[in-house]
């Protein structure tokens, strides 16, 4: 675990030192499995979700996409696909294009791990943290324990 932590602090620039039950969910939609849209900011005070990791664990038929409509992008869930987000903008408020939902799965079943990489984390490594006024959801693909772009 604590190799693919590495990893995920190497692709968000963001420290990772929390472990634990919230940390991370497994997500499993079959038929008809969907999620409305929604922020993963939690809108708690100095110990939010500031980024959100995603990673497909299976190929999925038709449907079951992660779509991203402020910020007009669809991901369709192939397996080892990674995709990242940073749910606070600049000034520590949500940002507004991390509004996301998982589309219904219509032929296959969604498997999929969701990581958060928490604010208290940055506190005393980044202080002065100030992401980019612009990151665009980043995707990428896992390939045998490496991230690829």
């Amino acid at each position: 675990m604590q190799r693919i932590k590495q990893k995920f602090e190497d692709l968000s620039d963001l420290n990772i030192s929390r472990t634990g039950p919230n940390e991370m969910q497994y997500l499993n939609y079959d038929f008809g499995g969907h999620h409305l849209p929604h922020m993963d900011l939690l809108n708690i005070s100095m110990n939010d979700r500031m980024a959100t990791i995603l990673i497909y664990l299976n190929d999925v038929t038709r449907g079951g996409g992660t779509i991203f409509p402020r910020a007009k992008q669809a991901v369709h869930p192939e397996k080892g696909k990674l995709i990242l987000w940073y749910n606070m903008n600049s000034n520590l408020d949500f940002e507004i294009n991390s509004l996301h939902g998982a589309c219904p799965v219509l032929i296959g079943r969604k498997i999929a791990i969701a990581y958060f990489i928490r604010e208290n984390d940055q506190m005393f490594i980044k202080p002065c943290l100030k992401p980019p006024q612009y990151r665009p959801i980043e995707e990428l693909k896992v390939t045998e324990g490496l991230i690829m772009k």
